[in-house]
């Protein structure tokens, strides 16, 4: 049978369509890229926002007009089931992240008519066939669900607690993945920080054996929380001097108001955030790229100018600024909402200050010289070569795939433009 696939969300989310179409394509089914041919479709989702959301259900209505059967996966289905039942009528499947692996035999109850299947679970499977998406870059999802209990986060009411991979599995999926040809490797999960933790390891401990793979490569470290990435640290920092990791960290702060971090139930306090930068900037040219959530329920004027007086201390390269918005079956949906207006407006001035700070940290980087990894395709038939601090330069005259020589010579707040040498 052909099918037609879609996917939206987070590297996490494309590792699962990753895997989602290594089965499928491994029972012999062909992809399709027009859903008008297609005996079926699958719809990867995202929910991690009200308007992504919003976004998904309104996909899943204009693919519906197809008439072909839709498969529903990821967090969509089981983060807000109830609204997902009710306006994504006539759907034949719902599957969340867990039951990747029963993909197949959910396909098969699909195609023999029945409809409004709902498969959920709570035992995430790494060992799956995977198709990667990327030509140059490989995903691996190193663990799923994460040790926090945020007021916010409906992800954890999808993910579930943490499930770590174990470290030689992981060794061999990027062994693997580099004699195939992959080039950039991507450790992805909900929390990096804490990876480990549940089966007596950390991400120290995985580091030290991927630095020790005879290859050229670059790797990114995804997101690690503060009070985790804390518990890596000095040790960690002996790994980032590697020049084959990225000098780049994700830390999501969230507020700089401790007061607002109690409530939000977050796992570390401002100290925490502003030591773990401190240390990391001791690499030369970390960036550093955290996440703001602006007008969570109870935040005051006073802690707002908190927040920004957080970034204006430690300067992250990227600010990931979120208007909050409550999730389903989450303790801050019950809980007093900051005015609209107000959110908007404290978003514009923070943003105004980030972009300003971008556009700094950005131009410390003109003049440089140093090999890159030309890893995607912008714009125009631009390349993006990624620095060894993983800000993305906008080259041409190369390949995918190349290493490079890149003299930077001028800046945006979000790019890096440079002359291969």
């Amino acid at each position: 049978m052909r099918f037609y696939w879609e996917s939206y969300g987070c590297a996490a989310s494309t590792a699962d369509m990753e895997r989602i179409l290594g089965i499928v394509k491994g029972l012999g089914h062909s992809e399709t890229r027009n859903p008008e041919d297609a005996d079926f479709i699958i719809l990867n989702t995202c929910a991690v926002k009200l308007t992504t959301e919003n976004r998904m259900i309104t996909r899943f209505k204009r693919l519906a007009d197809y008439g072909k059967p839709i498969v529903v996966t990821g967090c969509l289905p089981r983060m807000n089931f109830d609204r997902f039942k009710r306006e994504c009528t006539g759907f034949a499947a719902a599957m969340d992240p867990s039951t990747i692996d029963r993909i197949g035999e959910v396909i098969r109850r699909v195609l023999s008519g029945e409809r409004e299947i709902v498969v959920f679970g709570d035992k995430w499977r790494f060992d799956l066939p995977c198709q990667d998406l990327h030509p140059v870059i490989h995903i691996v999802p190193i663990s799923n669900g994460c040790l926090g209990n945020c007021a916010f986060c409906g992800v954890k009411n999808v993910r579930g607690k943490l499930q770590s991979v174990e470290p030689e599995l992981i060794i061999s999926d990027i062994k693997r993945a580099l004699v195939a040809g992959k080039k950039e490797i991507w450790l992805t999960s909900q929390d990096n920080g804490v990876y480990g933790w549940d089966i007596g390891t950390d991400l120290n401990e995985l580091l030290e054996m991927i630095v020790k793979i005879d290859a050229k490569f670059r790797l990114r470290i995804g997101m690690m929380n503060p009070h985790g990435a804390k518990s890596l640290l000095p040790d960690i920092l002996e790994y980032y001097s590697d020049p084959r990791i990225y000098s780049f960290a994700h830390i999501p702060v969230q507020s700089g108001s401790d007061r607002v971090l109690r409530a939000m139930k977050r796992q570390h306090t401002v100290k925490d955030f502003i030591d773990v930068v401190n240390e990391l900037r001791e690499i030369d040219d970390m960036a550093i790229s955290t996440d703001v959530i602006v007008g969570f329920p109870g935040e005051t004027e006073e802690d707002f100018g908190m927040t920004v007086s957080l970034i204006e201390e430690t300067r992250p390269d990227i600010v990931n600024i979120s208007k909050f918005y409550p999730r389903p079956n989450t303790e801050a949906a019950k809980m007093k909402k900051v005015k609209t207006q107000v959110i908007s407006d404290r978003t514009r001035r923070l943003a105004k200050l980030v972009d300003e700070i971008s556009l700094e940290r950005n131009k410390r980087m003109v003049g440089r010289e140093f090999e890159a990894l030309v890893s995607d395709r912008g714009r125009r038939a631009n390349l993006i070569a990624r620095a060894p601090n993983y800000k993305q330069v906008i080259v041409s005259g190369v390949e995918l795939g190349d290493f490079c020589t890149v003299r930077v010579v001028s800046a945006s707040k979000h790019s890096l433009f440079g002359e291969v040498k």
